[in-house]
């Protein structure tokens, strides 16, 4: 697998490639607030490589190369274990989200 990163305009996306190279199986997108936090705004698998471990390694380089800032997140409620396993907690919560926040 590889993870590509392409910046613009202060959004950061991230695009993994199969092992191939040939087919695009995840993607997230980071954005830089102007008060120097950055928004996880979004990382999704592809239907058929869940459970790989795929998400987990988006997540892990979006956190080595935002070291030194903080990272904020929406996600469903049911996901915020997952993210605590990275250093994250719980910042409040709004319905069916969480919002939840790691420290640089």
């Amino acid at each position: 697998m590889r993870i590509e990163r392409m910046d613009s305009g202060g959004m950061c996306q991230y695009i993994l490639w199969d092992e191939y190279g040939s087919k695009v199986i995840a993607g997230a997108t980071v954005a830089l607030r102007p008060n120097g936090t950055a928004l996880l705004r979004s990382i999704n698998v592809s239907n058929g490589e869940r459970g790989r471990g795929i998400g987990s390694a988006l997540l892990e380089r979006i956190l080595v190369d935002f070291k030194g800032f903080e990272v904020v997140a929406e996600v469903f409620e049911g996901r915020v274990a997952r993210y605590e396993r990275y250093g994250f907690k719980r910042a409040d919560k709004r319905g069916p989200l969480a919002r939840i926040s790691r420290p640089p």
